[in-house]
């Protein structure tokens, strides 16, 4: 056989192997089942917000003149403020809804080709412009959603009713005409307007309930009914604290009743007399829409992809890995079998980090309303020191107003950004539990990691029994137990031994400064969704531009909404009635101080209730001493925000008595 033979058999059994691996040329086939075409509803989305849009500015505009008919004397832009997110007595599911739907929106506009529904085919350059006007359109578009409740009217919630049947009936549609998407994945539209739909079905319910309540009752009842319910919340909450309390049982000692307790302090359970601020109840649904759609995002991101490229491999990654020097098996089908069980285990070891991560950010919301509750109680008895760790006051600043204002977005971004930081963080140690433990434990191969500690287990040892040492000399030799006392002997033996280990107590602290890096790391990232603790020190927590958002957030809520301090002022305003006023004549208007103050009748009170008022009030302010910042301007000046203090019960005594 001649050379050039041997070089053709060769070169025919090269050709064999190639099938057009590395070809440039080669176009990869897409199968028919696999190709999504657009579907046009009958509804398309932006001829109905042509429509919409304004039909909202019309409702906008009927619920200003509603308002301004049946409030005389208010403004005209009083509709501005009707979605009272700082009083308790407003819809709280109603809010809620509708942020959910504005972050919906948000998703919308930052995936979406076209992120203003009015323009379709916009250019690159314009899609930029067109997204900042759509953060401004949908809030004008879900605005009356919000403002149909507010105004506490019939003509309000038919409007509103009118509007969430016609935004949910349409979404509903589109949906069921048009359920797959050509884009990221098959059924990512649909899965991700299932949030968007509840929101739209919760205000659908809503308003007709509140049509049908408001229908039962007079017209005149309407709004002082409301009013007066929310200082019958505040009642409640000072009975609650004049009311007897039983003794609390010590806690069992044990792992068991230990696990138990920690695990129900991250379980929000309602307390009666105690109702949790509207912002915040806004916040944490808005940070369940977060979490569903941040994580939907991911799956759909990650595995798709990994099931397709794990149902496409063939024998010819066993000549790819070849190139890299990898040989996994002599048989290509066995080299292909064990690639889709590593890529199985990569989408295993993803699924598994997502939902634990989803399960540590859902827990963190709820410890998030557990300890709000807990802050709010403090700084309602004057506690500040236990929340801010410093003395501070309760007065309205800029600063103040802005952290509220952007609290809850701050809170949702947050959660967003948490999450998906949490995900690469355990996907990567599930990964790296996975293939350098679990595996070659189960399957006894390529045990590297395994053998590298394995031949360092003399150092492991050494660590070990030092630090074992250390603690039994410690204890039975160095300390000699009295009955009163524990006296330190042997000083001379202890110095000796404090110079023998110095090399081997560095070492372990090098051990040690790796797992305080470890544990230090984790713990930031699993409470780097919670803006009600700081992530640094005591002293530079308000360094934390988070933590610093919600302490001012915290003293806003604790200042204009004081249950103590409402239900005072509304016994102020019960009892300053004439005689067989009823309460439906009562002024309404909380804020207003003018209407405490005596006009022409002069309450006559005998000397006894005089002086049990008096005690009331001096009571009422050693227990809360945040009260007395807002009795008198002379008064605040010396004692502020209760970081002054009475000198005894008697000075305190006189002092209230001189104010009244």
């Amino acid at each position: 056989m001649s050379s050039s033979d041997g070089f053709a058999k060769e070169d025919s059994n090269y050709s064999d192997y190639s099938d057009n691996w590395y070809s440039d040329d080669s176009t990869p086939s897409v199968s028919e089942d696999e190709i999504i075409l657009l579907c046009n509803t009958t509804i398309p989305t932006k001829e109905f917000h042509i429509c919409v849009a304004p039909l909202s500015v019309i409702v906008l505009s009927l619920l200003v003149i509603l308002v301004k008919c049946t409030r005389q004397g208010s403004k005209l832009f009083s509709i501005l403020g009707t979605a009272e997110l700082l009083e308790p007595s407003s819809h709280k599911e109603l809010a809620a809804s509708v942020f959910g739907l504005l972050f919906c929106s948000l998703c919308t506009i930052v995936l979406e080709d076209d992120p203003l529904p009015l323009i379709n085919g916009s250019s690159h350059q314009m899609k930029e412009y067109w997204k900042i006007l759509a953060f401004f359109y949908y809030p004008v578009i879900y605005f009356p959603l919000l403002g149909c409740a507010a105004v506490r009217h019939r003509i309000g919630y038919v409007l509103g009713a009118i509007l969430s049947w016609l935004h949910c009936g349409v979404l509903i549609w589109q949906k069921v005409e048009c359920p797959y998407s050509p884009k990221i994945y098959t059924y990512y539209q649909l899965l991700s307007s299932f949030p968007q739909i509840g929101c739209l079905l919760t205000l659908s319910v809503v308003y007709p309930t509140l049509l049908i309540k408001n229908l039962r009752k007079p017209v005149a009842e309407e709004l002082p009914k409301t009013e007066l319910q929310e200082d019958m919340n505040c009642q409640e909450y000072v009975k609650e604290l004049f009311r007897r309390r039983k003794h609390k049982i010590c806690p069992k000692s044990g792992i068991l009743p230990q696990m138990s307790t920690f695990l129900l302090s991250y379980v929000y359970l309602p307390e009666k007399g105690f109702y949790l601020p509207t912002k915040l109840c806004i916040s944490s649904f808005v940070g369940l829409i977060a979490v569903y759609q941040v994580a939907l995002l991911l799956v759909v991101a990650a595995v798709p992809p990994l099931q397709k490229i794990q149902a496409g491999i063939t024998e010819d990654i066993a000549f790819l890995l070849a190139g890299f020097n990898i040989n996994l098996s002599d048989d290509r089908k066995e080299v292909v079998r064990l690639v889709q069980y590593y890529l199985w285990v990569i989408e295993v070891c993803f699924i598994s980090a997502l939902v634990f991560s989803c399960f540590i950010t859902l827990s963190m919301i709820m410890k998030t309303m557990v300890q709000h509750r807990e802050n709010l109680k403090a700084l309602y008895r004057g506690d500040l020191l236990n929340v801010f760790h410093q003395h501070q006051k309760l007065r309205s600043s800029r600063s103040l107003l802005v952290s509220w204002m952007s609290f809850t977005s701050y809170q949702t971004a947050v959660i967003c950004l948490a999450l998906v930081i949490e995900q690469i963080v355990l996907f990567i140690c599930v990964l790296f539990f996975a293939y350098l433990i679990a595996i070659p434990v189960l399957y006894g191969r390529n045990l590297i990691l395994l053998i590298i500690l394995s031949r360092m287990w003399p150092f492991w040892l050494l660590l070990v029994l030092v630090v074992v040492m250390q603690h039994l000399t410690a204890e039975y030799v160095f300390l000699h137990n009295s009955e009163l006392t524990q006296s330190f002997l042997k000083r001379l033996a202890f110095y000796v031994m404090t110079y023998l280990l110095f090399i081997v107590n560095v070492l372990a602290g090098v051990v040690m400064g790796i797992w305080r890096m470890v544990i230090s790391g984790l713990f930031n990232v699993v409470h780097l969704s919670r803006l009600d603790i700081s992530l640094l020190n005591q002293k530079a927590q308000y360094f934390d531009p988070g933590y610093n958002c919600y302490s001012q957030y915290l003293r806003l809520e604790a200042c204009h909404l004081h249950p103590v301090l409402r239900a005072f002022c509304f016994l102020l305003i019960h009892t300053s009635c004439r005689p067989g006023q009823s309460t439906k004549q009562l002024p309404t208007n909380m804020e207003e101080g003018i209407q405490l103050m005596k006009k022409e009748v002069q309450l006559r009170f005998t000397t006894s209730k005089q002086i049990r008022a008096r005690w009331h009030l001096t009571y009422t302010l050693l227990r809360n001493p945040s009260l007395k910042l807002f009795r008198r301007p002379a008064f605040t000046d010396s004692i502020s925000n209760g970081t002054g203090t009475c000198l005894s019960t008697k000075s305190c005594s006189e002092q209230c008595d001189n104010q009244l």
